[in-house]
């Protein structure tokens, strides 16, 4: 997956463009502190964020916005389906997650993919 989204995002601007992020806003080092918090810290366990697994609810712009406001959440989009190929559905991905992806990459950000039943294909044509 990182193989994808790093192609992905390499073809989509040339080569040593920095994003445009700004800088990172103070609670984006809290939530990834969080993350990476183990079970067993000293500290105590991470704190819980709040996560959407319905992907059209909160694009991911507006998600950078919600983290600029200080809101503690883990940013996510919509897993690359692996049936759909081609310069166009990258196009469509990277116009939808591009501008996010590279905020989150400057800020350092983690992130989760999103997609539902990753089994299907195993059910379905060819393999049913």
């Amino acid at each position: 997956m990182a193989i994808l989204l790093t192609m992905l995002l390499s073809a989509a601007a040339p080569a040593g463009e920095a994003p445009k992020a700004g800088p990172a806003p103070a609670i984006a080092a809290a939530i990834r502190s969080e993350v990476l918090r183990a079970n067993n810290d000293p500290a105590g366990r991470q704190l819980p964020l709040a996560a959407n697994w319905n992907v059209p609810n909160w694009g991911p712009d507006y998600q950078v916005e919600m983290v600029r406001r200080g809101r503690h959440i883990l940013p996510w989009i919509g897993h690359p389906n692996p049936r759909s190929r081609g310069q166009e559905y990258a196009r469509k991905y990277l116009a939808q997650n591009e501008r996010a992806l590279r905020t989150w990459a400057a800020w350092k950000m983690p992130i989760t993919m999103r997609d539902h039943n990753y089994a299907m294909p195993l059910v379905t044509s060819p393999y049913a």
